[in-house]
């Protein structure tokens, strides 16, 4: 698990970062799929505990369009946004209610603090 301090020091990512063909859209918490042909987009406010991000990640990779290299990037997306996915979502195996708005909201307030 990651130390506040260390979590502290991993900076929010902003409105328009990309990750492969994703797209961080911080107005609306979403990361947005800019793929040719295909435009999708997953909402982070239904990414509440593991099992909702793992059907998130499975419904793609169950795409035409989702490659090995789409879900990994969309992976590394979720794990930046939340500073630590794993030890927020899951830290040893267990489930834990998480939300992207009140995460990114405590990191940024603690980025314009710091």
């Amino acid at each position: 698990m990651v130390r506040l301090s260390e979590l502290q020091s991993r900076s929010v990512p902003a409105d328009g970062t990309r990750w492969g063909a994703w797209v961080y859209r911080a107005y609306n918490l979403t990361l947005e799929y800019k793929g040719n042909p295909d435009f999708y987009y997953v909402d982070l406010e239904e990414c509440n505990d593991a099992p909702q991000i793992l059907d998130w990640l499975l419904q793609i990779s169950h795409k035409t369009w989702g490659s090995a290299q789409v879900v990994g990037e969309l992976l590394k997306a979720l794990d930046a946004l939340a500073g630590d996915l794993q030890g927020e979502v899951c830290p040893w195996g267990e489930n834990r209610p998480f939300s992207y708005a009140r995460c990114l909201r405590a990191r940024g307030e603690r980025e314009s603090h710091g």
